[in-house]
């Protein structure tokens, strides 16, 4: 599972200083928790691959605005799934 953000924004920075994320999902009343290490891709080949196939991030993304997207994905990850209690129904370690 891969992500991107811009590396001009300041998100970017704040995870290049400390590369522990979480990211929550919500489906009625289940919540999904992904939480880890972040690690950046070392190229940008599939940062621009995804670029090159999406006509809106075209328009962020290009030479003129001289942005480009960091791709990451999670390292030393867990997956939760919990209810609005907080209570943990799974758990999955990555």
């Amino acid at each position: 599972l891969y992500f991107g953000v811009g590396n001009h924004k300041d998100v970017y920075k704040q995870m290049e200083a400390n590369p522990y994320v979480e990211i929550v999902a919500l489906v009625e009343t289940d919540f999904l928790r992904y939480y880890g290490k972040a690690v950046f891709e070392e190229t940008y080949d599939m940062a621009d691959a995804i670029v090159a196939g999406n006509e809106f991030l075209q328009g962020i993304y290009n030479d003129e605005t001289g942005f480009k997207m960091a791709i990451f994905h999670l390292e030393e990850a867990t997956a939760e799934i919990r209810d609005v209690t907080g209570k943990i129904n799974e758990s999955y370690n990555f």
